[in-house]
């Protein structure tokens, strides 16, 4: 059987042996060799390559330098900043055995970005950047819907009848929620490109970047409608007291309090915004101070707006290239890398990788056996919705959303040590830099529409598993998938 090192070991290996590491983690972990090497480094690398891990590790070796009797200040910590909390979870779960982690604070951008801006709880203590905050005694919340994209569409689309049923101002139509999702999308572009509706006004009707992807092209002459429906979504959201996360960014960049970290670790700095990252940087103790991000193109599912050169770091940063997997044992691995058109000619199809023809309950008799596996961790990827199905089967879930039983209340989802054998169940977005030893996949499509999207994703999710990957194939196959998968299928 392939050798398929954990996690959890492979940062003490890392730190200490470095026999087990590749010959490009160990110039990570050497860096900077030279005085003069640039501040700014790019891990790039496949999925299961050692990205975070290497991240991890080099938070360590800082964290060592720092004298045991040293302030607990600003200036003597760290930061390790991801997207999601599931990885945040799982990465402050990975630091604990070794004592230098104290130093290292784990967060994602969002809690960062929130704690920044608002007081505790009760009040008490102020916001970290006091002088952009939100008014005291109000409670302001972070918002991820697109209610407020739907309504201020609606309000603009009766100012104008002439446009009835394009897609900028439609909301109930057959396309509807494609049509607020692709708003809401082209409203937060506007937020990270633009400090102020007047800068858009001036720049965006000429502006190169039109719609995400190429779903929607508006004609010039719209986009002025779009710049009305952008000025509504932020009375409604002020109205309400709730604000977007570039709308928090661009707060935060005014401040003269944003705390100083001597070093900053960001993971899948892909999906992440431009601005987003601008920000972080802002949060160096100094020019001086070290700043590595871990980027895979592949596994760009957020749809965030991100550019190396528009950040400015594209010709002075020091880049690091993982080649090697890692994770995943040579069959999940090459069955995984179709998604990105490379074919691997050793047979992806084998006993690791199984694909299902079937629906629900073929779904259901799969989770049901890997979970009574012992020592083992499974992954469904999926809603809350599976739940109660996996419940009245009989199958306990590890990390259940709905109170299902006593010990589980008040915990989420992003609270549980995914370390521990038994079955989880987590969202197409939420499992990303997680490894489980099974994935069972439910089905090709997903909740993407564009065919790159989608095979971001499923890339994702299947390089989650690390020994077994379970693929339920029913009667519709994208048509990604048939590409990919002709033969298998």
């Amino acid at each position: 059987m392939e050798r398929v090192i954990a996690e959890t070991d492979f940062i003490s290996l890392l730190l200490n042996h470095q026999a087990e590491a590749t010959d490009d983690q160990r110039k990570i972990l050497e860096h900077p060799r030279r005085n003069n090497q640039s501040t700014i480094v790019r891990i790039k690398g496949l999925a299961g390559s050692g990205k975070t891990l290497c991240l991890l590790a080099k938070l360590l070796q800082e964290a060592v330098q720092i004298p045991p009797d040293a302030p607990d200040t600003e200036e003597n910590a760290l930061l390790f900043v991801c997207f999601n909390r599931e990885m945040a979870h799982y990465a402050a779960n990975l630091l604990k055995p070794f004592p230098e982690a104290k130093r290292i604070r784990v967060t994602t951008f969002d809690s960062l970005v929130y704690q920044m801006l608002m007081p505790t709880y009760n009040n008490k203590r102020k916001p970290v950047c006091s002088d952009v905050a939100f008014p005291a005694g109000e409670t302001w919340k972070l918002d991820y819907s697109h209610q407020f994209t739907g309504q201020a569409m609606e309000i603009v689309g009766e100012r104008y009848p002439q446009h009835k049923g394009a897609f900028f101002v439609d909301t109930h139509g057959k396309a509807a929620d494609k049509n607020i999702a692709w708003m809401n999308d082209e409203l937060c572009w506007l937020e990270a490109h633009y400090l102020t509706e007047q800068e858009a006004k001036l720049h965006y009707p000429a502006a190169p970047r039109i719609g995400r992807g190429g779903v929607h092209k508006p004609r010039k002459e719209v986009r002025p409608v779009i710049l009305e429906v952008w000025h509504e979504q932020r009375r409604l959201l002020a109205q309400e007291r709730r604000f977007t996360l570039e709308q928090a960014v661009n707060r935060l960049l005014k401040s003269r309090e944003l705390p100083r970290f001597s070093m900053i670790a960001v993971d899948e700095a892909q999906d992440l915004a431009t601005r987003s990252i601008e920000l972080l940087l802002a949060m160096r103790e100094n020019m001086d101070t070290r700043v590595y991000m871990a980027v895979d193109e592949n596994q760009r599912i957020y749809q965030r707006d991100f550019s190396w050169k528009q950040l400015g770091v594209h010709r002075r940063a020091t880049t690091y290239s993982l080649a090697q997997n890692l994770r995943s044992n040579s069959a999940v691995h090459a069955f995984a890398q179709r998604c990105q058109g490379i074919f691997n000619h050793t047979a992806p199809k084998s006993e690791c990788v199984q694909l299902v023809r079937g629906g629900e309950k073929e779904v259901l008799d799969l989770a049901v056996n890997l979970a009574a596996q012992p020592n083992r961790t499974t992954l469904l990827v999926g809603g809350p919705d599976w739940d109660a199905k996996l419940l009245a089967r009989g199958v306990v879930v590890r990390n259940p959303m709905a109170k299902v039983c006593a010990a589980a209340e008040g915990r989420l989802r992003d609270e549980v040590d995914i370390s521990k054998p038994g079955l989880y169940v987590m969202g197409e977005l939420k499992c990303k830099g997680l490894e489980f030893d099974n994935v069972l996949v439910p089905s090709l499509a997903c909740g993407a529409d564009a065919p790159e999207d989608a095979r971001r994703r499923r890339y994702v999710h299947f390089t989650r598993a690390r020994h077994n990957l379970y693929v339920v194939t029913g009667p519709r196959v994208p048509a990604w998938a048939k590409e990919a998968y002709n033969d298998l299928l």
